[in-house]
């Protein structure tokens, strides 16, 4: 016998509430000084890769079941990633008498998923791997019978709510910085510097 009563978890609720906060950074400075071609050369690169995996159900299961007020099962699973991937290199070269050269690069990488996780950990990263045979996580409330059989008799005097619900986020910030200088007052200056970022997100 139920009376206005509500089937929540060990917490209160039947909440699963899963959380990332992250924060990649790289930072990488070359600097080359000489009379005879000084070379400076950085390279810097940042990576994440977060998931979150995980069924929530709340449920209620008895041959029989009476409530002489409201009856309520409820599943929530809220989940947020947030990161930041921050890569930056610089170089830097200079030569007063003859030529100079200086090259960096700067990559950042970030996948992000909720109910799924990381199809192929290599560079290409590939597509995500869904959980739960393609399903993604599950979130379930349920009023049954013992074993997930039917009910016998259900009598509710008031309200009857059954409700699952799924609230992800992801939130993810990516900066590639690279900067290269070359300086030769009296011969040749070349300065090369590329950067790049990727990014991929599942919910």
């Amino acid at each position: 016998l139920l009376s206005s009563t509500e089937l929540l978890d060990a917490s209160g609720n039947s909440l699963a509430k899963r959380n990332i906060d992250s924060t990649a950074a790289a930072a990488a400075v070359s600097l080359a000084i000489g009379s005879q071609l000084p070379l400076g050369i950085a390279g810097g690169g940042a990576s994440a890769f977060n998931t979150i995996l995980g069924d929530t159900t709340a449920s209620i299961a008895s041959p029989s079941i009476s409530s002489a007020g409201n009856l309520s099962v409820r599943a929530s699973a809220p989940g947020t990633i947030k990161a930041n991937i921050i890569a930056i290199a610089a170089a830097g070269a200079g030569s007063a008498n003859g030529n100079a050269g200086a090259a960096s690069i700067g990559v950042s990488i970030a996948r992000n998923f909720i109910g799924a996780s990381q199809g192929n950990p290599g560079l290409s990263g590939g597509s995500p791997s869904m959980a739960n045979s393609g399903d993604g996580n599950r979130i379930s409330a349920v009023i049954s019978g013992p074993g997930g059989n039917g009910l016998n008799s259900l009598n509710v005097t008031g309200s009857l709510t059954a409700e699952a619900s799924h609230n992800a986020e992801i939130k993810a910030s990516i900066v590639a910085v690279s900067a290269a200088v070359a300086a030769a007052p009296s011969g040749s200056g070349v300065g090369l510097s590329g950067a790049g970022k990727i990014g991929r997100a599942h919910v």
